[in-house]
């Protein structure tokens, strides 16, 4: 592919603002406040198709067609997954509804590509701890002084007791459980960033963070959070032994992790039980079953995109004429993979899990061969570990309109970008517009002296 070396790009005050409230809208902020039909649902669609058209003008007034290009090249997996979704209009069993979802679904990705190309990365992670910030301290705020809109009467499907947990200014507490955790490794980074007072303040935030999830009482968010770290900090220690050659710690990190796995193998449900969860993972387990049912019979094309699940008020029946056996009705399939599956059939959930595998090996492969963003790496590992473990049991992967389908698909873009900016020797205001592990070790070759104009990704005219 060829390409153009653009200049880098100073984010203004209102673009600023502009991405911090898309991220708000879209983490849930204000969908409490606005009612399910009426006056208050169109300005809620005005809302959404503004942000699509400002983003891909956006995209295109800067970067024409790069973009585009960018995507075929290092996002391909993801094109065919979202051109499967609006190609299921053709068999959806309610394609009007898949057709609007598909729409929302390729606008929620070109938000995503507006963050991850158009935002410098320093300023893209600024602008997601921010939202979160807000977000975080706000539902803390409302979840104490506003009960009736911050609290959540929670009980599981087995009849356990009903208990107050927190959703804060989100939908339910799951939402601000997952939120909170991925706070805790965003603040986490720029606290270690940071000096002085504003070091102080993300501490805070830290603490803030870890209280909303404390009492959201969301036990996979909380494992998804403690996996992550895990991992991050796993990987932190390899490079720290090898770089001191300390290979005893090496021996009793694995002997320590293989016992915690015999724990966790062995001690299943005492360990669910602790956390409040039934042996059945709080009903999932059925929805789990009546998807398998219904995968019977659509193994191939699912029942198109958007037509099963997150139901819309009035239009539960939708679901229950699909889904056999269920006595609830849940918003996802509680598992990526099987809400995907459901809906876009076997070979596309399939291509999610390759593309999942893809944005995943990107960090780990770039840490463990170059050590590039050295922080940021971390932190990538870390986000999409906790990621993996969320989806394992609710399902936030090619979900529109929603906050994390944003942070999944622009944060690795902005890390490559992380990675471009360290890599070019000489004037750092200039970012070739690639992305990828090759074109880094194309040119961390050029910045060991072997400039050739050949290797970089086009020349500037």
């Amino acid at each position: 592919m060829t390409g153009r070396v653009i200049s880098a790009v100073r984010l203004s005050g209102l673009e600023w603002w502009i991405a911090v409230a898309i991220l708000l809208h879209s983490l849930g902020i204000t969908e409490k406040f606005v009612d399910a039909t009426g006056q208050a649902q169109k300005v809620e669609t005005i809302f959404w198709f503004s942000a699509y058209l400002y983003c891909i003008l956006s995209l295109f007034a800067h970067y024409r067609f790069q973009w585009l290009m960018w995507l075929i090249r290092y996002r391909l997996l993801l094109l065919f997954i979202c051109l499967g979704a609006v190609v299921s209009i053709g068999w959806s069993v309610y394609p009007i509804l898949t057709l609007q979802r598909s729409i929302h679904l390729l606008g929620t990705t070109c938000i995503a590509f507006y963050i991850g190309f158009r935002i410098p990365p320093k300023d893209a992670i600024s602008v997601i701890s921010s939202a979160l910030a807000i977000i975080l301290v706000g539902g803390a705020l409302v979840s104490i002084l506003l009960p009736d809109i911050g609290i959540q009467l929670y009980g599981d499907a087995i009849g356990q007791a009903t208990t107050h947990v927190w959703m804060g200014l989100q939908s339910n507490k799951n939402a601000l459980g997952f939120t909170a955790a991925i706070g805790v490794l965003f603040f986490g980074a720029k606290a270690l960033l940071s000096k002085g007072s504003t070091r102080g303040l993300y501490g805070i935030l830290i603490v803030v963070a870890l209280v909303d999830l404390v009492m959201s009482r969301s036990a996979t968010s909380l494992g998804a959070l403690l996996l992550g770290l895990l991992v991050a900090n796993g990987f932190y220690l390899v490079s720290a032994i090898r770089m001191n050659g300390i290979n005893a710690i090496v021996l009793l990190a694995m002997l320590l992790a293989i016992v915690l796995a015999v724990l966790l193998g062995h001690e299943t449900s005492a360990i669910v039980g602790e956390v409040g969860r039934s042996g059945d993972f709080s009903g999932r387990s059925s929805v789990w079953a009546a998807v398998e049912q219904l995968l019977k019979k659509w193994p191939w094309t699912g029942t198109g995109y958007g037509s099963l699940w997150f139901p819309r008020p009035g239009e539960e029946y939708m679901q229950q004429r699909i889904l056999e056996g269920l006595t609830w009705i849940p918003s996802t399939a509680h598992n990526s993979f099987l809400h995907v599956a459901a809906e876009l059939g076997y070979p596309l959930a399939i291509l999610s899990t390759l593309f999942f595998l893809q944005v995943l090996l990107e960090p780990l492969t770039i840490y463990l061969r170059r050590g590039y963003s050295f922080h940021f790496s971390l932190v990538m590992i870390a986000f999409l570990c906790s990621y993996a473990v969320g989806d394992m049991f609710e399902a936030r992967f090619l979900v529109d309109r929603n906050a994390l389908w944003i942070l999944y698909v622009s944060i690795p873009i902005v890390f490559l970008r992380s990675i471009e900016l360290e890599s070019i020797s000489g004037d750092p205001s200039s970012i070739p517009f690639v992305g990828g592990i090759g074109a880094a070790d194309e040119r961390s070759r050029v910045v060991r002296g072997t400039q050739r104009s050949a290797m970089t990704c086009g020349s500037p005219d």
